[in-house]
């Protein structure tokens, strides 16, 4: 099934590497009031919204964009503008359905319509306010890496310092292996700046790059209300006992 299209014929089929997989076939869901609703399990990998950090062609160690966090999401969406987040399982609730009354063949028309508003829906309220606390979480704790990651540099500061007094009195006294070591602490004081400066700018710069990924598509289903009285009578009996023993508690 390709990103946010929907095809016929109509079916339910399992793929054998990503399990139960939903065309937009018309499914019943027992008890639900409503003339119709999509039911979409979105993914991408092993996720479905994503956090990704994007790549900076300035910054060696951001060469590449990362994925950071993958999320599995169920969204319910209704004729009209309502949209909300359910549990990815309610798609293994389904039943098959037989044919598409006509008060769903709107919403079947207008497949792709909605499509591309839940997709709009997951990226910028979902992905978006994922990735808007990944990035507050970063920002919130600068300061302590801040401090912790000069202190690691002061402390190999003062360490190469105390070496270089070491070898620089046995190099004087004409130890020439001494005199080697003694080159290399030089070279690497002369570099310990530079690595400073580039570890602080790049805790500095992880959160600018840090934004909503893709969003896919990998199930869609049309939801309905059953027809089947045998259904709708457990269904019924169900709440009425469900009612009974609220009623009953509230008394108690």
């Amino acid at each position: 099934m390709t990103q946010g299209s929907l095809r016929s014929p109509w079916a339910l089929f399992r793929h054998p590497l990503r399990g139960l997989i939903l065309t937009p076939q018309p499914f019943t869901f027992p008890g639900l009031k409503t003339h119709g609703a999509w039911l979409n399990a979105i993914g991408r990998g092993a996720g479905v919204i994503t956090v990704v950090r994007d790549r900076d062609a300035d910054v060696v160690e951001f060469a590449q964009s990362e994925t950071l966090e993958s999320r599995l999401v169920g969204l319910k969406q209704y004729d009209g503008s309502h949209i909300e987040l359910c549990p990815v399982e309610h798609l293994l609730l389904l039943s098959p359905g037989h044919g598409l009354p006509t008060d769903a063949q709107r919403l079947a028309a207008n497949a792709n319509d909605f499509a591309k508003i839940a997709r709009a829906y997951l990226t910028e309220r979902q992905a978006r306010e994922r990735a808007a606390a990944r990035r507050e979480q970063l920002l919130a704790t600068l300061a302590e890496r801040q401090f912790f990651l000069k202190k690691g540099f002061d402390y190999q500061e003062s360490s190469l310092a105390a070496a270089r007094a070491t070898f620089a009195e046995k190099a004087r006294s004409g130890n020439k292996g001494a005199e080697l070591d003694l080159s290399k602490v030089k070279k690497q004081q002369r570099e310990l700046g530079a690595r400073r400066t580039q570890a602080l700018a790049l805790i500095e710069r992880e959160p600018q790059l840090i934004g909503p990924g893709d969003v896919w598509f990998i199930a869609h289903a049309l939801v309905i209300p059953t027809t089947d009285r045998e259904v709708r009578g457990q269904f019924e009996a169900d709440v009425e006992r469900v009612a009974m023993q609220r009623a009953w508690r509230s008394w108690t």
